[in-house]
């Protein structure tokens, strides 16, 4: 199902017709941890289009949660429902190392992977020589539909895919070569971006850097049909205008077709490097990563690394910096955009002072909230005395957040509430009715004493109006609503009446 989500800012009613109240942060829903006797860990998560959750990573077990193991390590994926039980798991690899950095469901209900591997057997039909792009075509239950294998005789490692508006992918990494299926090379590791057709074929190929070392961790599409990749360099020279030290960000948009448009790169004179970019509603950007030193265009450093997010307008121009952390090491891993504007980051956090609320022994998740203006709203972590590894976040439907990584050795999966929307209604007579609910997005709404002109609003999780309509005939139909949690508001004259409304 396909729609566009309308977001019109809620004017409080007043206490006749709505209260809705907010609380600081969410609360843990639930927490569940899935794996065997070896190591396993988490590097993907995504809400699935049945309200279940898909999280993606690799394991090195052959017990347990873990059915099978093509030796050692490979590619192990989860299919949960909406509550965290486990519906189905597969592992895809050969008999060396395959590791998967990034998942997404596709259009057809199935899914494609990121992954790369040094293997060339089980699984894995081919091997360019070293370390390969290994990226798998899945159907809607896990089975393998077709994979492929690209790169050149040394290291390349794919980072990120995405699903292009053509049924294609995109998928971004680091290559090392300038044989195989790579054109060039700058000098040691390069950007490299591949474009695919819907079957897997290569379409086009571009690679960008200078002669150190360039490494990607995110990729997005962009409004204007380009992308937006973030990650770090050691380079000041080919592709890369510049470098404040050691290591920076370094921002690159390039067109539809994959050619440059814009670089940037951000840093201070110690380690920075990017881990996640968004674009903003604005048409700018958003990234969010770790920095060590307090100079260069880094404001400030808490001690060790920090958090470090900054905000670009769609030039690539620095628009404001944030960092935020303790005085030990501060990972931001993954980020998210938030319905109010904000941004959700989670990673992990060996500090115990400055902005870090607290720690439970070793690296804890960290899971941070900012507004629209980068300004900490809260923060939480979460963990025990072994080590835990947030890599990345989603929002959900319900207006909550998943969080997926790794406790000791295994997946850990964490599902917070939304924040709560606690609406007071003056009449709730029970011939409001709503019709089916649960839906699947199409609604009938039949307030069967409300017999002249009738008002009705739909709001979200977070008190956000989606739909405001005056409706003359009865019953009221509503199609194309988005998945999630609702509450129903049907007025006329002085009567006012509310239900609540999940959409799955």
């Amino acid at each position: 199902m396909k729609y566009t989500h309308l977001i019109i800012s809620m004017t409080l009613i007043g206490t006749l017709i709505m209260n809705c109240t907010i609380s600081a942060q969410p609360v843990l829903e639930w927490g569940k941890h899935y794996g065997g006797s070896e190591l396993d860990e988490a590097y993907a998560v995504q809400q699935t289009s049945d309200g279940g959750y898909i999280v993606a990573g690799e394991s090195r077990s052959d017990d347990g949660d873990v059915g099978g193991n093509n030796g050692g390590r490979d590619c192990w994926i989860i299919k949960l429902d909406m509550t965290g039980n486990l519906e189905w798991e597969k592992n895809y690899g050969g008999s060396s190392v395959d590791g998967l950095t990034d998942i997404e469901q596709t259009l057809d209900g199935g899914y494609i992977v990121a992954a790369y591997t040094y293997s060339d057997n089980g699984d894995v039909g081919g091997n360019n020589g070293s370390l390969d792009y290994w990226i798998l075509k899945l159907d809607v239950a896990g089975d393998l539909e077709w994979e492929k294998n690209y790169g050149g005789s040394g290291l390349d490692k794919a980072s990120a895919i995405r699903q292009t508006p053509d049924g294609g992918y995109v998928v971004i990494g680091t290559a090392g070569t300038n044989d195989g299926d790579i054109a060039g090379n700058n000098g040691d590791r390069d950007y490299w971006i591949i474009k695919l057709d819907v079957t897997g074929d290569i379409e086009w190929q571009k690679n960008y850097g200078g002669s150190d070392g360039d490494y990607t961790s995110s990729i997005e599409l962009t409004t204007d049909g380009g992308y937006i990749v973030g990650g770090y360099t050691a380079s000041n020279d080919g592709d890369v205008s510049g470098n404040n030290g050691e290591r920076d960000y370094w921002i690159v948009k390039l067109d539809m077709a994959g050619d440059l448009e814009w670089e940037k790169n951000y840093g201070g004179s110690g380690w920075d490097s990017a881990y996640s970019i968004k674009q903003t509603p604005d048409g700018g950007y958003i990234v969010a990563g770790t920095a060590d030193a307090g100079d260069g265009d880094v404001g400030g450093n808490n001690g060790g690394g920090d958090y470090w997010i900054i905000k670009l307008d769609m030039a690539g121009d620095l628009e404001w910096e944030k960092n935020y952390g303790g005085s030990v090491s501060d990972i931001a891993f993954s980020m998210e955009l938030t319905p109010d504007g904000g941004y959700i980051i989670a990673g992990y956090s060996d500090s115990n002072d400055g902005d870090v609320g607290g720690n439970n022994g070793v690296f804890d998740y960290w899971i941070t909230k900012f507004n629209i203006a980068g300004d900490l709203e809260w923060e939480e972590n979460y963990g025990g005395s072994e080590g835990e590894f947030a890599r990345a976040v989603q929002v959900t439907s319900d207006g909550g957040y998943i969080v997926v990584g790794r406790n000791d050795i295994d997946y850990w999966v964490l599902k917070f509430a939304p924040l709560s929307v606690d609406i007071q209604q003056t009449n709730s007579n029970p011939e409001l009715t709503i019709s089916p609910n649960p839906s699947n997005g199409e609604i009938t709404i039949n307030p069967k004493d409300l017999m002249n002109a009738v008002n009705v609003k739909i709001f979200d999780v977070l008190g956000h109006c989606i739909y405001s309509k005056n409706e003359i005939c009865q019953p009221v139909i509503i199609d194309n609503i988005p998945k999630g949690h609702y509450y129903i508001l049907a007025t006329s004259g002085d009567n006012s009446y509310t239900r609540k409304l999940i959409v799955y």
